[in-house]
């Protein structure tokens, strides 16, 4: 049950979000430093509310404050805004293999990164045509624990080989997964072939495994993957 006062600081925090995020979208290639005085004007708040969020921006990494007394994003912020970039990146080089894995198994085939220590978040998907088939969803977080793709994020899987889970944590959905690595050879993300278990045995799995390692060494060793790090 919620009260009153509760609903009064839901709005209160919401309201705090969208100021801070008014002043983070401030700054951008040709302004990269901005003064307290052009955040407060450009992201019209008073002065004193901008100084709060700003010292609260700053304390997380957010922002930093320069030698000149000015502001710039901080090591948090770029991180988040590489991060969102190279996904960006992978995800429209990913999609032309998603299709042929689908095209290949008949099956649902998603593409993921890892979100955090505990979830991995789906970042494109193929939907499977068949009108029984198991159903992701862009955004969507699932858990890196007893999941294929969770493995695969996670280092369960040597270079060259596919994680198979015949029964996952959703109830009769069974998968095959496999990362996805850069040219230093660390995990930037990870593809799956999901479906029902009744139609997916172990030699199946390992058939779509064999076709997800393809698809992969492609991507692997494509130009743009040479070129660009990925270091998601």
């Amino acid at each position: 049950m919620t009260t009153d006062q509760d609903d009064a600081r839901g709005r209160d925090s919401v309201r705090s979000a969208l100021r801070a995020f008014s002043i983070v979208s401030l700054f951008s290639s040709q302004r990269p430093q901005l003064t307290m005085k052009e955040i407060s004007e450009g992201a019209e708040l008073p002065s004193s509310t901008t100084a709060r969020l700003i010292q609260t921006l700053a304390g997380e990494g957010y922002l930093r404050k320069c030698d000149n007394g000015a502001y710039a994003p901080g090591p948090r912020l770029i991180e988040m805004a590489a991060s969102i970039s190279g996904a960006a990146s992978l995800t429209e080089i990913v999609r032309p293999h998603l299709e042929t894995l689908r095209a290949e198994t008949g099956e649902t085939v998603c593409f993921a990164i890892k979100a955090s220590e505990t979830e991995a978040v789906y970042l494109d998907q193929c939907d499977s045509p068949q009108s029984v088939r198991h159903v992701r969803w862009v955004g969507e977080r699932v858990p890196l624990a007893n999941t294929a793709i969770g493995a695969a994020l996670t280092g369960g899987c040597a270079p060259g080989e596919a994680k198979i889970a015949l029964k996952t944590y959703e109830k009769d959905v069974s998968a095959v997964a496999a990362p996805i690595r850069n040219g230093s050879g660390k995990i930037v993300g990870a593809i799956n072939v999901t479906g029902p278990s009744y139609r997916l045995t172990e030699a199946k799995l390992q058939q779509m495994g064999e076709a997800l390692l393809r698809e992969i060494s492609k991507i692997e060793g494509s130009s743009d993957q040479r070129s660009n790090s990925w270091a998601i």
